[in-house]
């Protein structure tokens, strides 16, 4: 599958560069797996959640993404890492292709010491996202599929995690909204959800 990505990382990095401003999708996400940990040899499990932000153009492709991955380090602590999911080698970004009435959707960071992905299906269909009731964008309500690890960190440096879970990713219909009501950019969005976690410490590289 990341040769499949591979593949379209030329499309991925062309859509962040496009001009056209579309409309924002919102998404909180959940995710947790089991994985072998290198440093502590060791099966652990490791929970994640969040919140992701794209802006799709209007050829229903990734303008922009922004994600906050939030939760329990190996010692028990809250932190939180901000992924700008940008890279002009194409090692990180969101990949947001529809067909029919069914999107895939790819999130990646392949940057040290990072390795990871999501790999999501959901149905779409047309919906008010905030810009009018008229004006109906293509959204999935939820999206399920995998998060997966390749010799590496999510939440703590200490560990160097091997393995895949479950994932999910609901849409925010509230932030949603709010946000293509108000023109706000991703990063407006993603601020604002950094602001709202209390007790949290960044991961900083």
């Amino acid at each position: 599958m990341r040769k499949l990505l591979g593949l379209t990382v030329v499309l991925a990095v062309l859509g962040v560069c496009a001009p056209s401003y579309g409309y924002i999708l919102v998404y909180k996400v959940t995710g947790a797996m089991k994985a072998v940990d290198w440093n502590s040899e060791k099966i652990v499990s490791v929970s994640v959640k969040g919140c992701l932000a794209m802006d799709i153009n209007d050829s229903e492709e990734v303008n922009d993404a922004q994600m906050v991955l939030d939760g329990k380090n190996a010692n028990g602590a809250l932190v939180y890492y901000k992924d700008l999911l940008s890279d002009p080698n194409g090692n990180g970004g969101a990949r947001w292709d529809t067909t029919g009435g069914v999107v895939g959707l790819a999130v990646w960071d392949y940057n040290s010491p990072f390795d990871y992905e999501f790999l999501m299906t959901g149905n779409v269909k047309a919906t008010d996202v905030g810009l009018g009731a008229s004006i109906k964008k293509s959204a999935a309500s939820s999206l399920k599929g995998t998060l997966d690890s390749y010799w590496a960190q999510l939440l703590d440096d200490n560990q160097d995690l091997f393995g895949s879970g479950t994932a999910t990713m609901t849409l925010d219909t509230k932030q949603t909204k709010a946000a293509n009501a108000g023109a706000k950019t991703v990063d407006d969005i993603i601020t604002t959800f950094i602001a709202g976690l209390k007790g949290y410490s960044e991961i900083t590289l």
